[in-house]
């Protein structure tokens, strides 16, 4: 099935479809989005911890 043909039998006239695949897209983003900002954030703790551990006398 050729990517215009199903544009013209699922997207084209149908509001529904249309919205949930905007909503999928806005899911799958801000969950990426999330992952990709709680790993950078536990990293940096994770430094900072051991940073503060090695200056300890």
């Amino acid at each position: 099935m050729g990517l215009r043909k199903m544009y013209r039998n699922y997207l084209k006239n149908n509001l529904f479809m249309r919205l949930l695949l905007l909503f999928s897209l806005i899911t799958v983003v801000t969950i990426i989005s999330f992952s990709y900002y709680m790993y950078h954030s536990m990293s940096q703790a994770r430094l900072i911890a051991s940073w503060i551990y090695r200056r300890r006398p």
